[in-house]
C-alpha cells in the first residue's frame, strides 16, 4: 500500500510542476505523441516517489501510522530530493537512476514542444494574407497589448514592428508575410495559445 501510495502521489503531484494551460497547449498541438508522454511524465514522477521510499528507510523516517499517508510522505520527499539539490545528497550523478530519468523527462519535455512548434508552424502557414493579418491583429490585441509583464516600450515596439510589416504585406511583399508568421509561432509557443480557429 505505501509504494502504490508513493507511486500515485509521485506521480499526480510532481507531474503538477506543468500548469493545465501547458498540458492543454501540447494537447492542442502536439496530440499525435501526447498519450504516449503523458504516460511517461507521471511513470518517472511515480518513480521518483518510489526513490523517496528508499530514501526514508534509509533514515528509518516513519511519519505516520498509516501506509497510505508514509507513502505520500514518502513521495513529496522523493520529488524533493530529486528536484532541489539538497547538500550532501548527490541523487543526480551521472551513473545514477535518477540521472537517467530525468534525461528521458527532458527528452519527452522536448519532443512535446518540438512537435508543437512544428505543428503551429504548419498550421499557420496555410493561412492568406488577409488571415494572417487578422490572426496578427487578434494576437496583439488578446495577448501582446494585455500583457503586464512587458513594459509600455516593449508592447509599443511589439505594435510597431507588425504594423510595418502588416503595411508591407498589402502592399504585395511577400518577406512580410514570413515575417508575421515566424512571430506569430513565437507568440502562439511562448504563450502556450490554443487558436482553435486555424485550421
Amino acid at each position: 500500500m505505501t509504494a502504490i501510495a508513493a507511486f500515485a502521489s509521485g506521480a499526480l503531484i510532481g507531474s503538477a510542476i506543468f500548469s493545465p494551460r501547458r498540458y492543454r497547449f501540447w494537447w492542442k498541438w502536439s496530440h499525435g505523441v501526447f498519450a504516449g508522454s503523458l504516460v511517461v511524465i507521471l511513470a518517472i514522477n511515480g518513480a521518483f516517489g518510489i526513490i523517496g521510499i528508499g530514501i526514508a528507510h534509509a533514515f528509518s523516517w516513519h511519519p505516520w501510522q498509516q501506509s497510505w499517508a508514509n507513502g505520500v510522505s514518502f513521495a513529496l520527499l522523493g520529488l524533493a530530493v530529486v528536484r532541489v539539490r539538497l547538500p550532501g545528497v548527490d541523487v543526480d550523478e551521472p551513473e545514477s537512476s535518477v540521472h537517467a530519468l530525468n534525461i528521458i523527462m527532458r527528452w519527452t519535455i522536448a519532443l512535446l514542444d518540438d512537435v508543437a512548434d512544428n505543428q503551429i508552424r504548419k498550421s499557420l502557414a496555410t493561412l492568406r494574407d488577409s488571415e494572417m493579418r487578422e490572426l496578427v491583429a487578434y494576437l496583439l490585441a488578446a495577448e501582446v497589448i494585455p500583457d503586464e509583464h512587458l513594459d509600455s516600450q516593449d508592447r509599443a515596439a511589439e505594435v510597431d514592428k507588425m504594423s510595418r510589416a502588416d503595411t508591407r504585406l498589402l502592399g504585395g511583399d511577400s518577406a512580410a508575410w514570413a515575417e508575421m508568421l515566424g512571430w506569430s509561432v513565437l507568440q502562439t509557443r511562448q504563450r502556450l495559445l490554443v487558436i482553435d480557429r486555424v485550421r
